[in-house]
């Protein structure tokens, strides 16, 4: 009866090293991870993107970063490498879900009690107005109604692709496109969009992409 009770203890204590092991390498090399993603350059995203089209001027790009236990994100940076925000998502939470912060202000982005799933961008300042309003609509077209630039909408592609292209319209005409950065690795997301529109929408749209499978 005691062997037999030692054996389990045994087989208990071996059972949590094992995934205590499983869980410290599965840290280690997520970290690891996450400082490559940080070296990624413009250059490398662009190469990615590869499509005359559009013009390099115009990129924006986020790699994935943890916060912290509970608030994954990303860095933000522009064509020239330079950082120019944060984007936090907080796990569970409707009220401030997304906090977007750039060199100026920070903004909060807050999901409405809604069907379909609508997201509001607006300053942190109570009592701010509302700058974009995101939906979801039906078959997965993201529609996005900002302040003063009208609509902008982004429909999946058709078929299935290891690195999705997306591209984004406003009155019917092509204005932009995203992708993962990193291909099935998916080590952040970049977006290309007229450099006119205001970095926080833009954010705020780098951001709904990364919910993008």
């Amino acid at each position: 009866m005691i062997h037999s009770q030692l054996g389990l203890l045994w087989f208990a204590l071996g059972v949590v090293a094992f995934f205590a092991l499983v869980i410290y390498f599965g840290l280690k090399s997520r970290k690891k991870q996450l400082a490559a993603s940080l070296a990624i350059n413009a250059q490398e995203v662009w190469q990615e993107l590869s499509d005359p089209q559009w013009n390099f001027a115009d990129l924006l790009f986020g790699v994935w970063q943890d916060f912290s236990a509970t608030q994954l994100g990303m860095i933000v940076k522009n064509p020239q490498d330079q950082q120019v925000g944060t984007i936090v998502f907080k796990t569970a939470a409707r009220q401030n879900w997304i906090t977007i912060k750039t060199n100026d202000a920070t903004f909060s982005c807050d999901v409405l009690p809604a069907m379909k799933q609508s997201v509001l961008l607006r300053r942190a300042e109570e009592g701010s107005p509302t700058l974009c309003t995101f939906s979801r609509l039906s078959g997965g077209t993201f529609h996005f109604e900002t302040e003063n630039n009208g609509v902008i909408e982004s429909r999946p592609p058709k078929g299935l692709h290891m690195t999705p292209r997306f591209e984004y319209s406003r009155n019917d005409g092509p204005i932009g496109i995203s992708q993962h950065i990193g291909g099935s690795r998916k080590r952040g997301i970049c977006l290309v969009l007229p450099s006119d529109l205001p970095l926080p929408i833009r954010m705020f749209m780098l951001a709904m992409q990364g919910q993008r499978a």
